[in-house]
């Protein structure tokens, strides 16, 4: 399968880099693209992006991604890296990295709404 990684490489504390993710995924099977969450050609890479788009980091990285990303029928993974991970919380994605990763291949799909408040 092929996938875009975006990872912010400073969220949460004793994360994976990028290099152990993109591993890590190879080992899963999936063969990712990485790039940087804050790069600031993030919604034109979004708009390439087919298959899977997976955003490690933290709620802001998630949040990033799912924002700028055109296509909603784009399936999104979240790699919860960051301090709080409300987002992945709610979803009820929690554990180690290597078994979030490992329980893409029989896990559920939901649908995310977006709305802004201001």
């Amino acid at each position: 399968m092929q996938a875009t990684l975006v990872h912010n490489p400073t969220a949460g504390t004793g994360s994976p880099t990028t290099d152990e993710l993109v591993e890590l995924l190879d080992a899963a099977g999936i063969s990712a693209t990485a790039h940087q969450a804050k790069d600031k050609n993030l919604a034109k890479i979004l708009k390439r992006a087919s298959g899977l788009v997976i955003a490690a980091g933290g709620d802001g990285t998630i949040s990033r991604v799912v924002t700028q990303l055109e296509n909603r029928e784009t399936r999104v993974a979240s790699l919860p890296l960051g301090t709080a991970n409300n987002i992945a919380l709610s979803f009820g994605i929690t554990g180690p990295v290597e078994e979030i990763i490992a329980g893409w291949e029989h896990g559920s799909e939901r649908r995310l709404d977006i709305g802004v408040a201001e």
